[in-house]
C-alpha cells in the first residue's frame, strides 16, 4: 500500500530558532523524505509551512529570497540551508488544503494510506498517523500499520521485507505464517522488530559470546515472551535448513536453527500459553543478502 505523508504547518511543531535545532531537524527531514522516496511513499507539502518562523527573524518563505538566504547563511551553515531547498523543491506540493489533509487523518478508511509527518509528537492525532522524526519513523510507521492490519501472507511478509531492512525473509515464510498471521500479526511484529533492532549491535558489543548468551541477552533487551534459544537436536537439523542465494548467485543452504518463542497470541481471553508458535532464523552471513539476519520460518514449532 503506498502512504502520501503530509508535511503541514502544524507539522513544523517545534522550536526552530536556535541554529542547532534547525541543523537537527532539516537533516531528520531529509532522511526520512530519502527513505520515503526509496520505498516508493510520496511526500506532499502544503504551502502553508512557508509562514513558519526559523531562526528567530525570519519566514521559511525567505529561503526562496538571495538576500535572506545570505542572513540565513550567517546564522546557519549553507549546507543545510541547500538541504532544506532540495527537500523543498523535489517532493509535491498539496492539492488540497491542510484541514481537508486532517480529516483524512481522522477517516478510518484512509489507515495507511495517508500519515502527517511531524517534528515533535501531536497529540491531537492518532499515533497510526504520525511520522515523528528522530522517534517514529518510517519504518516504524509501517510496521505498527502491520500489527493491526497484517493483510494476507503475501501482503504481510513483502511489506515485512520493506520496513526491516536488516532482515531478509526467506519465501517460505509466505506459506508458514499463514497458520498463526491472523491471531498473532501484533507478537510477529514486536519479536521481528527486535531482531531488526538489536541482534547485530548486541553480536558486535560482544563478539566473542556464545550464541546461547547472545540470544538471552536479545531476549532480556526486548522482553521477549521466553529466551530465545537453540533448537539442540543436531538429528533434525535438516528440518530447519533453507537455501538461501548468495551475492555469487548460487544457492547455500544455511540452518535457521535460533528461533524466537511467540507464547501468547493478540486474542484477549483466548491467549493462553504455548511455544508452538516460533520464528526461525540465522544471524547472518557476509556473503548472503547483504550479511542480513535471516528468517527461514514463521510459524508453528518444526
Amino acid at each position: 500500500m503506498k502512504t502520501t505523508f503530509y508535511l503541514l504547518k502544524q507539522s513544523l511543531n517545534t522550536s526552530l530558532e536556535t541554529p542547532d535545532e534547525f541543523t537537527h531537524y532539516v537533516s531528520y527531514l531529509s532522511d526520512e523524505a530519502d527513505i520515503i522516496k526509496d520505498n516508493n511513499d510520496a511526500v506532499e507539502i502544503s504551502s502553508s509551512i512557508y509562514d513558519v518562523p526559523i531562526l528567530g527573524c525570519t519566514e521559511l518563505s525567505d529561503i526562496f529570497d538571495e538576500t535572506a538566504v545570505k542572513e540565513l547563511s550567517e546564522m546557519s551553515d549553507k549546507d543545510t540551508i541547500e538541504l532544506l531547498l532540495i527537500i523543498l523543491n523535489k517532493n509535491k506540493p498539496m492539492e488540497i488544503s491542510d484541514d481537508e489533509a486532517s480529516l483524512n487523518c481522522f477517516t478510518t478508511n484512509n489507515i495507511g494510506e495517508v500519515g502527517v509527518i511531524f517534528f515533535q509528537k501531536n497529540s491531537e492525532y492518532d499515533t497510526i498517523y504520525q511520522l515523528v522524526l528522530n522517534s517514529r519513523n518510517w519504518y516504524i510507521f509501517k510496521q505498527d500499520f502491520l500489527k493491526k492490519y497484517p493483510g494476507d501472507a503475501n501482503e504481510f511478509i513483502d511489506s515485512c521485507s520493506r520496513c526491516f531492512p536488516n532482515l531478509f525473509f526467506h519465501k517460505n515464510t509466505k506459506s508458514s505464517v499463514q497458520s498463526i498471521l491472523t491471531t498473532t500479526s501484533k507478537k510477529i511484529i514486536t519479536h521481528l522488530r527486535g531482531l531488526n533492532d538489536h541482534l547485530h549491535s548486541i553480536m558486535k558489543d560482544s563478539p566473542t559470546s556464545p550464541r546461547q548468551e547472545i540470544l538471552e541477552r536479545l531476549s532480556s533487551t526486548c522482553s521477549f515472551d521466553e529466551t530465545a534459544s537453540l533448537e539442540g537436536d543436531a538429528t533434525r537439523k535438516r528440518e530447519f535448513t533453507f537455501n538461501f542465494l548468495t551475492d555469487k548467485g548460487v544457492l547455500e543452504d544455511v540452518c535457521c536453527e535460533p528461533h524466537l518463542k511467540l507464547c501468547y497470541n493478540d486474542q484477549k481471553g483466548n491467549n493462553e500459553y504455548s511455544t508452538n508458535r516460533r520464528i526461525y532464523f540465522h544471524e547472518g552471513k557476509s556473503h548472503i543478502h547483504e550479511g542480513k539476519i535471516l528468517i527461514g520460518h514463521i510459524g508453528q514449532h518444526l
